[in-house]
């Protein structure tokens, strides 16, 4: 190949890659300032928000640093790679949870469903537990009507351990086909929204399981409500002293 030839491919791949990264940049870096900004989601009720989006932000991320690594831009992958780390920081510990004895674990499953008030599909809800035949489901934003449905389509193995219908989106309901011991009705934060805390039984093994649905951190007061709210859970979960703790 002659050296025209060569400073012609050289220079088509050298321009391939830069439109790419011209292309991506603005993603790339919309993704590094929300990331960022997510960092501090525990002070704010907007970064709050963009808290639950690491994984697309790591998706983007990962995706134009290849593009760095392939047209050897190793200054640029050095800028990249740090937001990278951050949100693998972020991400990893949920597929890493705290170990267990082998002696403290309670084999059960549990299918938690945000049903949407204003649905009216029943009929999706209902094979959808079929389907997967949990041991434990949790109904959130039931009004009556949808109570009504659950208690008339869902197989009879499973018994209504608690259920409080509210015409807004903050109803609840736990279905359970294991024994049941005991639960209660708390009521959360100042705007009082319900969560029911249960107690189970399994192969002679009790755990205590908290289903709840705070208020969205969609304003600064809710956000401050929301807050308030998991504080209230974690005083419940210290208070559970065989730590057998499920919160849904």
């Amino acid at each position: 190949m002659s050296e025209k030839a060569a400073g012609n491919k050289s220079s088509n791949k050298n321009r391939f890659y830069g439109t790419l990264i011209a292309a991506f940049w603005p993603f790339a870096g919309i993704s590094m300032v929300f990331s960022s900004l997510a960092s501090f989601e525990l002070h704010d009720w907007m970064c709050d928000l963009l808290a639950n989006f690491w994984v697309q932000y790591l998706f983007v991320l990962i995706l134009f640093a290849l593009i760095l690594i392939f047209a050897g831009k190793r200054a640029l992958l050095m800028v990249v790679a740090p937001f990278i780390l951050l949100c693998l920081a972020k991400i990893l510990p949920v597929y890493f949870p705290h170990s267990t004895t082998e002696g403290d674990f309670v084999n059960v499953s549990v299918l938690s469903m945000n049903v949407n008030t204003s649905n009216v599909h029943y009929d999706r809800a209902l094979q959808c537990v079929a389907r997967f035949q949990p041991d434990i489901v949790l109904f959130e934003e039931i009004n009556e009507k949808w109570l009504a449905e659950l208690k008339k389509g869902i197989s009879t193995q499973y018994k209504v351990v608690d259920a409080y219908p509210r015409a807004d989106n903050f109803g609840i309901a736990i279905f359970s086909k294991i024994p049941y011991v005991e639960s209660r009705m708390v009521e959360l934060g100042y705007v009082k929204v319900p969560a029911i805390e249960a107690k189970f039984e399994k192969g002679e093994k009790q755990f205590t399981l908290f289903g709840a649905h705070v208020v969205p951190p969609t304003s600064g007061r809710y956000f401050r409500e929301r807050n308030l709210s998991l504080d209230e859970i974690v005083l419940f979960h210290k208070k559970n002293l065989n730590n057998r703790f499920v919160l849904i």
